[in-house]
Parts: C-alpha cells; sequence; structure tokens
C-alpha cells in the first residue's frame, strides 16, 4: 500500500443528487430528477416489477415477441437475496400486477438494472441515465425524488453524484480507487455497513471512470434460465392476469403514470443502443466489474463513508475535524462532541428531506430528534465549544412535532378513527421524556394534556381492579395483572392527569414485579428498561427510587461479568447508575461500560450505525434511524454522567 496517499476530500452536504450549482431552485422536487446524475434507483431498489402492460411496452419497443422479452431480459429469482421470498409472493398474487421481474447486471439483486447506462455530459461529468426511458415500466415511471429521499437510496445517489463530480475535476483517478479497494481487500454483503458502502462506492467509482468498458462490459454470467419460471408459465401470467397496471393501487379507473404515452414506435431497433444491449446479454464479462460489491441494504446514511460529513444546518459542535480538539481535551470530551455533531446532523434532515421516517406519519421524526436532545441544557453546547446550534435544532424540531401531535388529536377528536386510535395518541403523549422543550413545544403538551384529560381519565377508571391490597401484596399472582409495559403506561397516564395516587398505586405494583424479574438475558434487559422509564416519569416518590436502587445493585451483583453483558445494557448502564445516584463503590460493571461505550461509537460519531452484523430484525431506513438515535442519545447520557462524575 502507498504511504504517502492521501483519500479525496469530500465537500459540503449535498441535499440534491445533482451537480453542486443545482442545489437550488426545484419548486417541484419531481424535476430533481431529470438532473440526476447518480440513477441509483436502478440499483438500490431491488430488481423492478413489471406488469403485463410493461412486457407488452418494452416487447414493443425491441421489436420481439413478449415469449421473446420474457427469455431475454426477466427474472425471477437472484442470488443470496432474502427478498425472493416476497417477490414469489408478489408474483403468485392473483391480485398482484406483477407476473415478473426485469434481470439485472449480474446474478445479484443489488446490481443494476440491465437497462442502466452511462454517458459523459458535455463537460465529462460521467451520468448514469436509463437506455430504455421511453418504454420504462410502470414501477420506475411511478417512482420520484419525495420517495428517494427518504430511503437509502437517497444518500447513495447524493454521495456518487459527488463521486461523478470529483472524477470530471479529476479529483477521484484510477490510482486512487485502486488504492481504496486495495485498503479494504476482499468485503463481503455481510461485513460491517461502513466496509460494505465504501467497497459499493468505490466499485461504482471504478465503473464510471471508463464508461465505455463499463457500458460494453458482458452481462452472460451466469444461465438466466436457471433463475425462470417455466415460460409457459409466466406467459399463463402475462395473459390472464386480473390486474394489469397496479390497478390494485391506483383504483380500476387508470389515471396519472398509468397512461404515460407511447411514441417510440418501432425506431429503437434501428439504434446503436439497441445494437449494445442485444449484444451484452449474450457476452460474458471480461472485467468483473458489475461481479463486484453493490450495496445491498435498505438503510444507512452517506456518513458512514469517512470523510463524508451530514449537513450542519443548526451548527458545529466542531470547529474544524475532530482530531483538531485533542489537545487538553479527554477522550469522553471528543466522544461526545461526535455524538453531539452525529445527532445534530441527522436532525438537519429535517430540513433538508422533510424527515426521512418514510412509513411514519409527518412529525413522528421530529418528535423522535427533539426527545433525543431533550435530556441535554445549554451547558452541553459550552463543553462541546461550538457554535449555537442546540436553540435553532430545538425550536425547528418542536415547531413541526407539535403541530403534527396537535393535527392527529384533532383529526381523532372529529370522529376521524377509533377509540384505540385516540388510546395510542395519548400513550405517545404520556410517553414523552421529561428534558429540555421549547416553549412552542411546552405549550402545545400542555394544552394536549387539557384537552386529553377526559380520555385519559376514562380508561384509568378501568384500571383500579388491578390496585387491590391483594395484587399489591409479595405473593399476589402476577399472571393476573398486565405486563410491565402495560402498567407503565398506566403510570404515565396517571402522571398525565395528574393522579398522583392512583400512579404510585400502579408504581408499587410494578415495583413488586421488578422484584420478581427473571434475571435470563431478555428479563433483565427489559426490567432494566422498565426501571429507566420509571426515573424518566415527571413524579417519583422518593420511597420508590430506594426500592429501585436496592434492585439496580443487586442486580449488577447477579449479572456476573460486566464484559459478557448485552451491548445495550452496557450503552444505557452509567446513565441509569447516575440517575439514581449510585457511587462507583457500589456497583459494578461502570468501567466496563465506559470502555465499551468509547470503542464502540462509529466513525460518523454515532453509535449502532456502523451495525455488524446485520440483525434480522432490522428493516429499512426507519428502523435504522430509530435504533441508532436512541443507542447514541443513551450513549451520550452515559457520557455526560461520566464526565459530571454523577457517578
Amino acid at each position: 500500500m502507498n504511504a504517502t496517499y492521501r483519500p479525496p476530500e469530500f465537500g459540503p452536504f449535498r441535499t440534491y443528487p445533482t451537480r453542486m450549482d443545482q442545489q437550488e431552485g426545484f419548486k417541484d422536487e419531481q424535476g430533481v430528477c431529470a438532473h440526476c446524475l447518480s440513477g441509483a434507483c436502478c440499483t438500490s431498489e431491488g430488481p423492478i416489477a413489471l406488469t403485463s402492460f410493461d412486457v407488452l411496452r418494452l416487447a414493443t419497443f425491441f421489436d420481439m415477441s413478449p415469449a421473446e422479452f420474457l427469455k431475454s431480459f426477466t427474472q425471477d429469482r437472484f442470488d443470496e437475496n432474502e427478498d425472493d421470498e416476497w417477490r414469489r409472493e408478489l408474483i403468485e398474487n392473483p391480485d398482484s400486477s406483477v407476473i415478473t421481474f426485469l434481470r439485472r447486471r449480474s446474478k445479484s439483486a443489488a446490481s443494476p438494472c440491465i437497462f442502466l447506462k452511462y454517458i459523459l455530459d458535455s463537460d465529462e461529468t460521467p451520468r448514469r441515465v436509463c437506455g430504455v426511458h421511453s418504454a420504462r415500466p410502470l414501477a420506475c415511471r411511478e417512482y420520484y425524488y419525495d420517495t428517494c429521499k427518504k430511503r437509502v437510496t437517497g444518500e447513495l445517489a447524493a454521495s456518487q453524484a459527488e463521486g461523478y463530480e470529483l472524477i470530471r475535476d479529476s479529483k477521484i483517478t484510477a490510482n486512487i480507487v485502486n488504492e481504496e479497494l486495495k485498503r479494504l481487500g476482499r468485503v463481503g454483503p455481510h461485513d460491517s455497513l461502513s466496509r460494505v458502502w465504501r467497497a459499493a462506492y468505490w466499485s461504482e467509482m471504478l465503473r464510471a471512470l471508463d464508461p465505455d468498458r463499463a457500458n460494453n462490459e458482458g452481462a452472460d454470467s451466469y444461465t438466466i434460465s436457471e433463475y425462470q419460471d417455466p415460460l409457459d408459465e409466466k406467459l399463463n401470467r402475462l395473459l390472464s392476469a386480473r390486474n394489469l397496471r397496479f390497478e390494485e393501487k391506483y383504483g380500476s379507473e387508470p389515471n396519472a403514470e398509468q397512461l404515460q404515452s407511447y411514441e417510440a414506435g418501432l425506431s429503437f431497433k434501428r439504434t446503436a443502443e439497441y445494437e449494445r444491449i442485444m449484444r451484452i446479454i449474450h457476452e460474458q464479462p471480461r472485467m468483473g466489474l458489475f461481479e463486484g460489491v453493490n450495496y445491498p441494504h435498505r438503510f444507512g446514511l452517506r456518513s458512514l463513508m469517512p470523510g463524508v460529513h451530514l449537513a450542519r444546518d443548526f451548527g458545529t459542535s466542531l470547529a474544524g475535524d475532530v482530531s483538531n480538539h485533542s489537545t487538553g481535551s479527554s477522550e469522553v470530551d471528543r466522544a461526545i462532541r461526535r455524538g453531539w455533531e452525529y445527532l445534530l446532523g441527522v436532525s438537519s434532515l429535517s430540513l433538508r428531506t422533510g424527515g426521512p421516517l418514510e412509513l411514519e406519519p409527518p412529525g413522528a421524526f421530529e418528535l423522535l430528534m427533539i426527545q433525543s436532545l431533550a435530556p441535554f441544557g445549554d451547558d452541553i453546547q459550552r463543553a462541546v465549544a461550538g457554535s449555537v446550534c442546540l436553540k435553532p435544532a430545538r425550536h425547528h424540531l418542536g415547531r413541526i412535532a407539535s403541530a403534527a401531535l396537535w393535527g392527529a388529536f384533532e383529526s381523532l377528536d372529529h370522529g376521524r378513527g377509533t377509540k384505540r386510535d385516540m388510546m395510542q395518541l395519548v400513550l405517545l403523549l404520556c410517553s414523552i421524556r421529561p428534558g429540555f422543550y421549547p416553549r412552542v413545544f411546552t405549550n402545545a403538551l400542555q394544552a394536549l394534556r387539557k384537552a386529553t384529560s377526559s380520555h385519559v381519565r376514562a380508561a384509568l377508571t378501568t384500571s383500579k381492579r388491578i390496585c387491590t391490597s391483594r395484587n399489591l401484596h409479595e405473593g399476589h399472582n402476577r399472571r393476573s395483572l398486565p405486563d410491565r409495559s402495560d402498567i407503565l403506561g398506566r403510570i404515565r397516564m396517571a402522571n398525565w392527569v395528574q393522579r398522583s395516587e392512583l400512579s404510585d398505586r400502579f408504581l408499587d405494583v410494578l415495583l413488586n414485579m421488578l422484584e420478581h424479574a427473571s434475571l435470563d438475558e431478555i428479563g433483565r434487559l427489559e426490567a432494566l428498561a422498565t426501571t429507566e422509564s420509571l426515573l424518566e416519569t415527571r413524579r417519583l416518590r422518593i420511597g420508590a427510587t430506594r426500592r429501585l436502587r436496592e434492585l439496580v445493585i443487586r442486580w449488577s451483583g447477579e449479572m456476573g461479568n460486566p464484559e459478557l453483558w448485552d451491548r445495550e445494557l452496557l450503552l444505557c448502564w452509567p446513565r441509569l447508575c447516575a440517575k439514581l445516584r449510585l457511587a462507583t463503590n457500589e456497583i459494578i460493571g461502570v468501567s466496563t461500560a465506559r470502555e465499551y461505550i468509547l470503542i464502540s461509537q462509529a466513525l460518523d460519531g454515532g453509535w449502532n450505525t456502523d451495525l455488524a452484523p446485520i440483525p434480522p430484525s432490522q428493516n429499512g431506513q426507519s428502523d435504522y434511524l430509530e435504533n441508532a438515535v436512541r443507542s447514541t442519545t443513551r450513549a451520550l447520557e452515559s457520557l455526560w454522567a461520566l464526565r459530571a462524575a454523577l457517578i
């Protein structure tokens, strides 16, 4: 490896996957797609679903029969892809329009679409575009930037767009790409997110450096018939499908993108692009350009790439690179600075994308982020020695979150929802952790407390039966009680409407349950999570705090070697001990937790952001961000407690 090698320097945060001089002026974000450099959606969104109309449209475009098109350009299975089962269900569902999927450049579902090609703009900037754009499938026609920006696709696209401009400016060269790939070594899809991201990024830059070579690389690296259903089955699906163009989504009356006109005629067959596509599907690859690592995951942020930062719309805790602050600053302080910058960078996504939680209601992302900032007062801002960024972040997030909560309540209060929906909203309101909030948010919470009090009191009336003296006895029949999370919700509701006597009765029930909690790994984590949640309630009498202290001290002695504890427990252990005012000589595990927190911080400053291995439960960008933000908040609270010598 080259000891004098210097990696390229990346520029400021790029909102859109367009040129840097085109980052402003999009009144309608659908227009972003026409200026996109990356074409990442043709890679990262998985194989493209085809309806019967899509097959007929594309077969006409290529001037071939539907049967010939199905044999040459479609697949029903892909290598090493857990989504094959889901795709099979989609194909076999009689109400689904999907009959098959477009083939890729390789047998991997994460490789680019067979029709994606490279071109050079007039200034030599590489760009990826669709080679059959006028006949593209409905799934492509209905996909716009408003979807892209809330998924990992938007992050990949913006990152690649910057890389293409760096290639144009000779700041990324073949030598740089080869050096980066050599340093990475062999990377598989199950490596850490950052290694896979980097390998996929530099593999893409290798292709973009020589567009002609990439375009003409053969795609016949596998026997495609082995990844296809029998042709008779596919023809049957094509000709007997109940729905032809996503009627299950749009309704029986065709509209919008379903009715896009077809004006290409049969002219495509006379073009060089037709010749290229027909050639590469019959030629074996010579360079292995599309056999390298592609990014297969549906979650991640561009900050997984070393040297790439999130947006700094709320300022930054650093005056330059983190390493410049090492002098006179403890390891804990440096970790706090980096973690704080990560939280503020993720918060900035609210300004840049409107919130990246695609499947959540409006305001859910802002509510998540404002609660992540809530435990920290202005003193953390002074400690990280940066520009003032906490107050504007809180104000922005609080304004959107409070408006969303009010909107949800008013909608339910006017009958647009069930009683269950209203109770779910009430439980969400009751679970908002105490902390430092802007006035606009606290005023909204006070008004919502008054507006929802009748609903809460009605729910609490049905709860009194579990608070009898028999249930409070140490030998109560715990099977007759709701689970801990249910009782915790009742405590929060009682506090919400200031029913302290009822809250105390529920609290006694819950403490009795905790005192009899199983200390297997799952039971221990659930019990400690409940303990943490109790400590975040707005009113907790002194006697209850004492009982919790005794429980935690007992548990710490029974849990064995701290080095074997669950990593989520280690992240929050110093924070929990600090809230209970436990001294280090009273409890074990604090020093182990400190070391774990410091070494587990990812390069982007967050915790649980650079996952390895990938948890089976991880599902999309929303889950990824929620888990990363919560873990980072826990770790920062623990570090802040260590710094303040609270334990």
